[in-house]
């Protein structure tokens, strides 16, 4: 889109698999790398599961960015990402649910029920936290 005299570009991206911030960067920039995107207005959605170690603070972002972009906007629609041990400590419902999973997807004779198992988890995790996952 055209807005006056410089393009609008928006793109959504998955920060899931980046553990520092500067290889998220280096992420965008390759993303955002076409001619349209040079001297664009961009608007960035960050979606996935964020790494422990991944700060995301859409100002440095912007600094980092500023010579790609005439300006950007970040949309944060990231998630943490839960290490299911973790969890499986808490003595809590979600901690019970998840020691059950746990357990079912050690004993699970082939890989086909452990995936499920696998996906049952993550439903189940996303749905205490109050959201919903692809079933994929």
């Amino acid at each position: 889109m055209l807005v006056s005299g410089r393009t609008f570009e928006t793109a959504e991206i998955d920060i899931g698999g980046f553990a520092h911030s500067d290889a998220l960067v280096e992420h965008i920039r390759g993303v955002c790398d076409a001619p349209a995107w040079g001297e664009a207005i961009a608007r960035l959605t960050l979606v996935g599961e964020a790494a422990p170690t991944l700060k995301i603070d859409s100002r440095h972002l912007r600094e980092d960015l500023a010579e790609r972009f005439a300006h950007v906007t970040f949309i944060d629609r990231t998630r943490p990402a839960l290490d299911p041990a973790a969890v499986a400590e808490e003595k809590t419902a979600r901690g019970e649910f998840v020691r059950r999973l746990l357990n079912r997807i050690e004993q699970a004779d082939d890989e086909r029920d452990q995936d499920a198992f696998r996906l049952a988890l993550r439903v189940g995790l996303a749905a205490y936290d109050g959201r919903q996952v692809p079933l994929e």
